[in-house]
């Protein structure tokens, strides 16, 4: 246990521990490693998923500072599992976002099930990380403020993870430390599809912290090497002094392989496809076409390269994800002729 995260606002919101298995015919097929799969697909909350960890942390805070209202400007898996935590909880949320994004996915269709609120913004507003909120959402805050609510701006607005969700992945770590030790094993690596890289963040911070001897490998899904390298630097010396760990990182701790990201961020790959195929019909289990296909794409290339051997242990880390399997649909079955 790593007290400063347990002395943290928490909502529970997930079925945890996620469960941690083998992948025995994956791992035969593949002639080695041992690989088992963590299953943060199976965390309950709208279909399972990463995020829900990030949002017990961010909810308890919200909750015990006292506001009522969520002002967020993310997308994708992330928004439907905040809506679906905000719908349990009673928090309202408010989503801004920008024209011209797809008109249908497994995750549109989940926000309106939920009855997500979206607000439009005027004009072309990069996703990136900004400390500069559109003059629509300063309006909106000054206009709540003055109707009685008190709302609370996720910063960066539309963008990248903060120490505190931050927070929920060092508290995995933590998790995937105690269950590795109660099944008597030493994991060499830990493999994870890396967007934004605020799993991985966690994860780092966690392990070191720990002294566990098993590297986080991040497969890059959006950001050239350099980049998500630069990130995970910022990231994780935020959360470790957020937390008072007393520890650092450097760029030379962070293992990021960016070959496997195909035409771009949201484009299936032939390798990706194939990563799907294998692991649904070796293991049963389904991978999205975004996060999870692309990073088991690079764990099999890692394997068949040699950079993992028939020696090692993998942890793999489903994040979840599977609502965009049936957005990408037609692309995954054109794969298969």
């Amino acid at each position: 246990m790593i007290p400063s995260v347990e002395k943290m606002p928490r909502m529970s919101l997930g079925h945890y521990p996620t469960p941690m298995r083998e992948a025995e015919t994956l791992s035969r097929v593949l002639g080695g490693p041992r690989i088992l799969m963590k299953r943060e697909d199976l965390s309950g909350l709208a279909m399972g998923g990463n995020k829900c960890r990030y949002l017990e942390f961010l909810l308890g805070h919200v909750k015990e500072k006292g506001f009522d209202i969520i002002l967020c400007g993310k997308r994708g898996n992330y928004r439907t599992q905040l809506t679906a935590a905000a719908r349990k909880m009673g928090f309202e949320v408010r989503f801004y976002s920008v024209r011209g994004g797809p008109a249908t996915s497994g995750n549109v269709l989940l926000q309106t099930l939920l009855d997500s609120n979206t607000v439009w913004l005027d004009g072309d507003i990069a996703y990136e990380r900004t400390s500069n909120l559109p003059t629509q959402v300063l309006n909106d805050v000054q206009k709540l403020e003055q109707e009685g609510h008190r709302p609370y701006v996720m910063q960066p607005l539309f963008a990248d993870a903060s120490p505190i969700e931050i927070t929920g992945w060092v508290h995995g770590a933590d998790e995937i430390h105690e269950q590795l030790k109660e099944k008597g094993i030493t994991a060499n690596y830990l493999v994870i599809a890396s967007a934004r890289g605020g799993t991985q963040s966690g994860l780092l911070v966690g392990m070191k912290h720990l002294q566990a001897p098993l590297k986080v490998i991040g497969i890059s899904v959006m950001h050239p090497r350099d980049r998500q390298i630069g990130d995970l630097v910022r990231m994780t010396n935020e959360t470790a002094q957020f937390l008072n760990l007393g520890i650092e990182f450097t760029s030379d701790e962070m293992i990021v392989y960016d070959a496997y990201r195909g035409e771009g961020y949201g484009v299936v790959s032939k390798e990706c496809s194939e990563a799907i195929t294998l692991v649904a019909r070796t293991e049963g289990i389904f991978l999205d076409p975004v996060y999870t296909g692309k990073a088991m794409a690079g764990l099999v290339d890692l394997i068949r390269k040699g950079n993992i051997t028939s020696q090692d242990t993998v942890v793999f880390i489903h994040t979840g994800g599977i609502p965009d399997v049936f957005s990408y649909g037609k692309q995954l079955v054109n794969s298969q002729r």
